[in-house]
């Protein structure tokens, strides 16, 4: 896996959604980061008859069918309160749709308008600002692109979209009178297997590195810095990936490598 999006993807993949694919990626991803480093009770499952809103609730921008039947049975991650992050990407903070009050959340914060979705589209990582990533979900064709606005398109995919290609693209004028649009089709795009592929192996490999406070950052392999390598040995020798990996014992190490490069 590369630091930073893929050039291209599968060729053997084609994108096709499945609500029930998507649920059982994401049930797996968290998993994974349970046993690397989430509290043990982090994951919400959902009833069988899915989460329950408010009669009430209502979306801006509007949501499909497809899209709020798979926020409605989709596992999500309990945020520990002692945690700054909940992150499942790079800088890139988990979305909890579960239950909410009045009018859903919004694709992206309203004040910083970096791009506009359309209906089949939902927002499944957010970044906590303008560093880090977003993550779309695609109903429609049944892929996922991540996006960095503060870096801009690159490593495009063979399913990135130019924006000039869109047809009858969702616009909206932002706060300070500049159109937006659907820019974020530009990014690195994957099909379902792939997205879920990506992230599995980078965090099974350690270039998804994560910390105890719920931050996740890139951990370079080739020309990794002195840091990233030491970080990367504290998890092996822990154990990790192998079923034998003392997370608890593992995280102290870790958290105290963390606390002593801040006071350097």
């Amino acid at each position: 896996m590369a630091n930073n999006e893929a050039s291209s993807t599968s060729d053997v993949n084609v994108p096709s959604y499945s609500r029930d694919s998507v649920i059982s990626g994401f049930t797996d991803l968290y998993k994974l980061l349970v046993r690397l480093y989430l509290p043990n009770n982090s994951i919400k499952y959902p009833p069988t008859s899915g989460w329950q809103w408010p009669e009430s609730i209502t979306f801006s921008p509007p949501k499909s069918p497809a899209v709020i039947d798979l926020m409605k049975h989709m596992p999500y991650l309990q945020h520990p309160k002692e945690w700054d992050s909940m992150h499942i990407y790079e800088k890139t903070e988990a979305v909890d749709y579960s239950s909410f009050e009045g009018v859903g959340p919004h694709d992206v914060d309203p004040e910083i308008s970096f791009t506009t979705l359309p209906s089949h589209v939902l927002m499944v990582g957010y970044a906590n600002g303008r560093n880090g990533h977003y993550i779309f979900l695609d109903t429609e064709r049944g892929t996922f692109t991540i996006c960095d606005f503060q870096v801009g398109p690159k490593g495009h995919t063979d399913l990135s979209e130019a924006v000039d290609d869109i047809e009858n693209p969702v616009t909206r004028t932002d706060e300070f009178g500049d159109e937006c649009t659907e820019n974020w089709k530009e990014y690195a795009t994957f099909t379902t297997a792939d997205f879920f592929s990506k992230l599995t192996e980078g965090f099974t490999e350690l270039e998804l590195m994560p910390h105890p406070n719920g931050e996740v950052n890139f951990a370079k392999r080739e020309d990794a810095n002195e840091d990233d390598e030491k970080l990367r040995a504290i998890f092996k020798e822990h154990g990790w990936p192998g079923e034998g990996y003392r997370k608890e014992e593992c995280l102290k190490k870790v958290k105290a490598f963390d606390e002593a490069q801040l006071e350097r």
